[in-house]
């Protein structure tokens, strides 16, 4: 615990969970921002020797090609909704690596995959899952046309969490806890009017 709570651990847990919150929002684009400061060094991520190959070049360009992708389908109508079935545990799995990356080499492994599961899986699983249902209740609501906006809103929050969470983790650490509640009112709130439409 005493581990945790140092300086040198800290930073990189506040930093990983702005980042992984990121991914819930959208998966690759934190991936090819890290890829993107690992691989210039403007930014030192402590990342350890078994994750260089997240600044690789190769690793850079599909990850750039990916998040581009991911951004285009979510503003059309319906293939949205698709990308939504399988985003949730992709966003899980991304957030879990996202979070090991940032983390200090001279964590013990053991704990530093403990926290990435349930932290960084945990953070981003939630998120995209609250938002899937948010897209699917703007489905069938407004056809669809109301997806736009919340597209928006989804890469304007990963892209405020990832700069945040590199330059003002502290401060990211407080929107993330603002995001979770904003999810679970919203979560309480949805399954409230499912319970009403199964009563009538």
């Amino acid at each position: 615990m005493n581990e945790l709570l140092s300086t040198n651990f800290l930073l990189p847990i506040l930093i990983g969970i702005g980042l992984v919150a990121a991914t819930g929002f959208r998966i690759f684009l934190p991936l090819f921002v890290v890829s993107l400061l690992a691989d210039s060094g403007s930014i030192n991520l402590n990342i350890s020797e078994s994750w260089s190959w997240i600044s690789s070049d190769t690793t850079m360009i599909i990850l750039g090609i990916l998040s581009i992708v991911e951004l285009a389908i979510y503003y059309i109508p319906y293939l949205d909704n698709f990308l939504d079935k399988i985003s949730v545990p992709l966003a899980a799995i991304a957030g879990v690596f996202i979070f090991k990356i940032v983390l200090p080499e001279s964590m013990n492994d053991f704990l530093a995959w403990i926290l990435a599961i349930i932290v960084g899986g945990g953070i981003s699983f939630f998120i995209s899952a609250t938002m899937t249902a948010a897209r699917d209740v703007s489905t069938i609501t407004t056809r669809g046309e109301g997806n736009f906006v919340i597209s928006t809103l989804e890469t304007l929050s990963s892209v405020i969490l990832i700069f945040m969470s590199i330059y003002l983790p502290l401060l990211s650490f407080v929107f993330v806890l603002f995001i979770l509640y904003s999810c679970y009112y919203a979560y309480v709130h949805v399954r409230k009017r499912e319970d009403k439409m199964v009563l009538y």
